[in-house]
């Protein structure tokens, strides 16, 4: 087993997987909060402010529905590559086994129901990676909901936090401003979303951001 980092938000490493079982990928995931393409290791470093917007998220859908299955950074199986959505959402649970070794007990299995990934992102490279990272997942697994959240570097409290909030409007547009969402619709289209005060996203499970 080899390893090539470079010094960017994600460190790249290289894996032989000819000689690389899932046991052994279970050790590197223990070790490392990273996503999986092929023979490349993506580790992440989420720093406080994306931290506390996937804990946020992960409480808002748990109160949505009390019956699904919610983590941070839960890996899941798509094809034999391991993902680590920032927030995950499972409509089925998966089994003990599976929850804690989730490589070698393959979680999702097939029969489980729809989920929802959310990632969150910062500035363009690291949009390109999740949304390609969402693409490769999209091809091997369907009826997944997927939202891409890309958050300002500097936060802002809301000037009116007793304004009743509205529905935000999709545009066709990249907008180059955070905060805005990206929501892939029922055929895999990207929407975007320019978030402002006072407004939330309806998605197709129910739940509203």
């Amino acid at each position: 087993m080899s390893f090539e980092e470079t010094r960017e938000t994600r460190r790249i490493s290289t894996i032989n997987q000819n000689s690389v079982g899932a046991p052994i990928l279970e050790a590197i995931h223990a070790k490392y909060n990273a996503d999986r393409v092929g023979n490349d290791l993506f580790i992440k470093y989420d720093g406080c402010a994306k931290e506390a917007i996937h804990r946020r998220l992960a409480n808002l859908a748990e109160a949505h529905n009390p019956a699904r299955y919610v983590v941070n950074h839960g890996i899941c199986i798509v094809r034999g590559i391991e993902r680590r959505p920032d927030v995950g959402v499972w409509h089925t649970q998966p089994t003990r086994r599976q929850c804690i070794k989730p490589i070698i007990y393959r979680c999702p299995p097939r029969r489980m129901g729809r989920c929802n990934c959310i990632k969150s992102l910062f500035r363009k490279n690291d949009r390109a990676n999740a949304v390609n990272r969402i693409t490769h997942a999209q091809q091997h697994w369907i009826g997944i909901e997927y939202i891409g959240i890309a958050i300002p570097e500097s936060i802002r409290r809301n000037p009116n936090p007793q304004q009743a909030s509205v529905a935000v409007i999709a545009q066709n547009n990249i907008s180059n401003r955070p905060l805005y969402a990206i929501h892939w619709d029922a055929n895999n289209n990207q929407i975007y979303y320019p978030y402002n005060w006072n407004t939330h996203l309806l998605l197709r499970c129910g739940w509203t951001l």
